[in-house]
């Protein structure tokens, strides 16, 4: 159960926190290959196919590389990028950490 909310709980942390940013000069990311999944793997209810995703593991875990390497700058990314970037990174990990727990 630790192993699920650690994630969250780090997202929390750092979002809000004023933690040291990350020096970073990445671009803003696209987030198709999540709204793919998302649209593939979550039904109209919001009912989501968990095995759906363990089978597209390999989609998702590329996309999980690319927030991790693509992080947001006030420089590059608006407000509305970053709060997309950290609202997607907290719902990936999410579906992630819950395929991880089986």
């Amino acid at each position: 159960m630790v192993k699920l909310f650690a994630p969250i709980f780090l997202i929390i942390v750092f979002a809000s926190c004023g933690v040291k940013k990350v020096d970073s000069q990445s671009e803003p990311v696209t987030h198709a290959q999540w709204t793919k999944l998302l649209q593939k793997h979550v039904d109209n209810n919001g009912l989501v196919d968990y095995k759906g995703f363990v089978t597209d593991s390999l989609e998702l875990n590329e996309y999980l590389h690319l927030l991790s390497t693509h992080h947001p700058n006030d420089s590059n990314w608006d407000s509305n990028q970053r709060k997309a970037y950290w609202i997607n990174a907290y719902n990936a990990l999410c579906v992630q950490s819950v395929i991880d727990e089986g």
